[in-house]
């Protein structure tokens, strides 16, 4: 997957609009972060998983992944309540005090939902900022 532009294209007027919770929020971005967090979702190491991230998670290899993905599909025609998730690794700005990272939340063979989550680091412990919703597929 390609996440080249993901940012500058939802960007409007230097600022991400998002929510915490049902809270509307807004992060204002100079160009030249737009461009850093652009140019780090574009390499190729964007997709990543941390160990333990979740419970009862686990790790695996695309082709693993879609794989999976079709024998469940042809397992579960009718049911569409299964979904897995991509995450891309954490990009780090403002002298890593931002964190953000997309998760593609899929459903079936091609539906599913785009978000970026940011982080913000308050005294020493990470906070969920907010939610960007990127779209659907």
């Amino acid at each position: 997957m390609n996440f080249y532009g993901l940012v500058s294209n939802a960007a409007r007027k230097g600022k991400l609009e998002g929510y915490f919770d049902t809270t509307k929020v807004s992060l204002k971005l100079a160009r030249n972060e737009v461009r850093l967090l652009d140019k780090e979702f574009k390499k190729d190491s964007t997709l990543a998983w941390t160990a333990n991230m979740f419970d009862n998670s686990l790790m695996t290899t695309y082709d693993s992944v879609n794989k999976y993905r079709l024998k469940f599909m042809k397992e579960q025609k009718e049911k569409k309540d299964k979904r897995y998730f991509l995450f891309s690794r954490i990009v780090y700005f403002r002298n890593s005090s931002i964190a953000v990272f997309r998760l593609a939340e899929m459903y079936g063979y091609s539906a599913g939902y785009d978000y970026l989550f940011f982080y913000q680091k308050v005294n020493s412990e990470w906070k969920r900022f907010m939610k960007v919703y990127m779209g659907a597929w």
